[in-house]
């Protein structure tokens, strides 16, 4: 058996713990394994906790997440950021969106000005405009003198438009090319900080927009409040509550059964909202259930689980003040809280190390 005394150190050995006991303690009948490598410790009475053995009650909650959409992810690489920054010296102009947004194929969701380009577009327009004021003239004068040949003068001008017609296209390809457009109809279900802030991350996705006719999934297999729950405790039809953990607004959702493909996921629960809505509820949400009871369980806070490639361990207080070191199997995380399979019987003082 490894024990330590209370405000002495802990040391760790290779392939085993094996604690030391110092400040005028005594030796113990411990033999020394290996030469230990020092961790300084100090403990006090307030860092134990008592392992429990009854029952556990806890609030179920757990996140779902928006899934079987069609989704399209909008960002602008590092190279193209830098021929936006380099060659037309671009900046953010405006952002057009916000998150649950819908939007048509084709609409701009962000764009950017330069000066550059902006001073030709102007100029361009501006000389269009003169050509076509001259033109419209010498026409009318043609009209006025059939006599006189205005053909040649005509031509030129018909040129300048087409010229300025030219330059204000180019401009404009150059503007769509590093605008952000919709490439479908569909709702903004996500859209980074950054952009909302005003500002662009090269690579990073600045919006996500999604369409179809989608659902909310559960993964079971994931989270801390899952501890004796499954798949089959919900069953179709049945309704829940889900928050929006921004917000606070709730919803009321219905279990739906699997969608194609999605028979295999034994432990994935699929959900829709009751009422049906055009709102983007968000990307995630909070499933809010009844309160889960798990009988005659033994269960000891997380924080004095000590992980070590030789498994789990906790220090178990003695009646003599020492600490002996005892390996744990452990099962379900439930809150701050984790069921011990085997190595705890409850009732034990453990060390929060």
């Amino acid at each position: 058996m490894l024990l330590f005394p209370v405000k002495n150190r802990i040391t760790v050995l290779a392939g085993a713990i094996t604690l030391l006991f110092l400040s005028g303690c005594g030796q113990t009948d411990e033999k020394e394994l290996a030469p230990p490598e020092d961790i300084s410790y100090q403990a006090s009475e307030k860092e134990t906790v008592t392992a429990v053995k009854g029952d556990r009650t806890y609030a179920f909650e757990h996140e779902i997440t928006l899934a079987g959409y069609d989704e399209v992810r909008y960002k602008i690489s590092k190279e193209k950021m830098s021929e936006m920054e380099t060659v037309y010296d671009m900046k953010l102009d405006s952002v057009n969106v916000v998150l649950g947004d819908h939007v048509k194929a084709g609409q701009v969701l962000v764009s950017f000005s330069s000066k550059e380009l902006d001073e030709q577009l102007r100029q361009s327009k501006q000389s269009k405009e003169l050509a076509s004021l001259n033109l419209d003239h010498i026409r009318r004068l043609a009209a006025l003198n059939p006599g006189k040949d205005y053909t040649e003068q005509i031509k030129v001008l018909e040129n300048e438009c087409k010229v300025a017609d030219q330059y204000i296209r180019d401009v404009q390809s150059v503007y769509s090319q590093f605008n952000i457009i919709a490439e479908k109809d569909g709702i903004i279900s996500m859209m980074s900080t950054a952009l909302s802030q005003g500002s662009i991350v090269a690579n990073d996705d600045l919006f996500k927009i999604v369409n179809g006719d989608g659902y909310y999934q559960m993964d079971l297999s994931m989270g801390e409040k899952t501890a004796g729950v499954t798949a089959e405790d919900f069953v179709v039809g049945d309704h829940y509550k889900a928050r929006d953990d921004i917000s606070k607004t709730e919803y009321e959702f219905v279990v739906i059964a699997p969608p194609s493909g999605r028979e295999e996921k034994s432990n994935m629960v699929f959900f829709k909202p009751v009422a049906a809505t055009d709102d983007f509820l968000g990307q995630s949400l909070e499933i809010i259930g009844d309160p889960i009871t798990i009988s005659n369980i033994c269960y000891v806070n997380r924080k004095t689980i000590i992980k070590t490639d030789e498994g789990d361990f906790v220090f178990v207080k003695r009646d003599d003040g020492f600490y002996k070191a005892v390996k744990v199997e452990l099962g379900d995380v439930i809150e701050n809280d984790v069921v011990v399979k085997k190595g705890l019987n409850g009732g034990e003082n453990v060390l929060i190390p």
